[in-house]
């Protein structure tokens, strides 16, 4: 398309842009051209400042799109219940489908990587398996991996969400965990997965040890990679059982229970590892409206613990959430 422009040196392009879209000059329905000594930038009519123009030929702007609904291809009686949310692990998007969904799976993942320019795949998640509790992932559109690195609060972990359980809904409570630790602290991951809180503490606390167990072998494979990437030396990655190895790992000044279907039933394992004053971090999925009685069920299990507080960390299902407990030993 013929349109008028302002010619600019190549080394001012970027100053120009800003001014011409300050004053309300600058076209948004076309892209801005380059060659290796000038930027060209269509304008609408009116004053162009101290530029000199001329007239060019340009291609049409990209349409932005607010959300990727927009442009899923699926049924119209459907939109609605296209989801509303979406997991991103890196470069990953990792999503949930209605069962009447299910055959415009390829369509809606090929629209999250269109409205999404820094995702390279879609994922379609088709809910948990095994005793690890690993999601069973189908790539729909994109890459046809899932290997990532994600990064949050200045580290980088590289992971497999088909391969590892990994949750980017966890990132401020991660933080939040790494703000309390104070330094000498010696910290006791139970279920580390590829290292997300104890990385995170390692890097940005003081804590003297941060000993991690997993019982997937890909997750400590990850974590020793991991712990290379972000250069911290101070964390030990131990495969096996946590029932038999977290006893063996104390004291333990810190423990992180982040098992939240089954992290009570590792309580007895976790005060032999405890220090007399520890803190022990709980996440448990709960129903709606039982929060604070699980609490003193938790209570009850780590004999000498109070409930300090609990919090919302994220939604599970229509009835449940992740809940956090921050218990402390007397």
């Amino acid at each position: 398309m013929r349109a008028r422009c302002v010619i600019v040196p190549k080394g001012e392009g970027e100053s120009a842009r800003k001014k011409l879209s300050e004053a309300g000059l600058l076209r948004s329905d076309l892209s801005i051209r380059s060659d290796s000594s000038r930027v060209l930038l269509p304008v609408l009519d009116g004053p162009y400042l101290e530029y000199p123009n001329g007239e060019e030929d340009f291609e049409p702007a990209a349409i932005k799109i607010k959300s990727y609904k927009e442009v899923a291809e699926v049924p119209e009686d459907l939109r609605a219940s296209l989801p509303t949310s979406f997991d991103i692990i890196g470069d990953v998007a990792v999503f949930k489908l209605a069962d009447e969904l299910a055959p415009f799976a390829s369509a809606i993942g090929k629209a999250m990587l269109e409205a999404n320019r820094n995702l390279a795949s879609a994922a379609l998640d088709q809910g948990v398996e095994g005793e690890l509790r690993v999601r069973s992932l189908q790539v729909v559109a994109g890459r046809q991996s899932t290997r990532t690195i994600h990064r949050e609060y200045g580290i980088e972990l590289e992971l497999d969400p088909a391969l590892v359980y990994f949750s980017p809904r966890l990132a401020n409570e991660r933080w939040r965990i790494a703000q309390m630790v104070k330094p000498g602290e010696r910290i006791l991951d139970m279920f580390c997965g590829v290292g997300p809180f104890s990385i995170l503490i390692a890097k940005k606390a003081a804590p003297s040890t941060v000993a991690c167990v997993d019982s997937n072998t890909h997750a400590i494979e990850f974590l020793r990679a991991n712990i290379a990437r972000n250069k911290v030396s101070n964390l030990s990655a131990h495969l096996g059982d946590a029932r038999e190895l977290a006893p063996k790992l104390g004291p333990a000044d810190r423990i992180i229970m982040n098992l939240p279907h089954s992290a009570h039933e590792f309580l007895p394992e976790a005060l032999k590892a405890a220090a007399p004053d520890a803190w022990l971090h709980v996440y448990q999925v709960v129903d709606k409206n039982t929060e604070e009685h699980r609490a003193r069920e938790l209570e009850a299990l780590a004999e000498g613990a109070t409930c300090w507080s609990w919090r919302l960390v994220h939604p599970y299902s229509p009835g449940s959430s992740v809940v956090a407990y921050d218990l402390k030993l007397q």
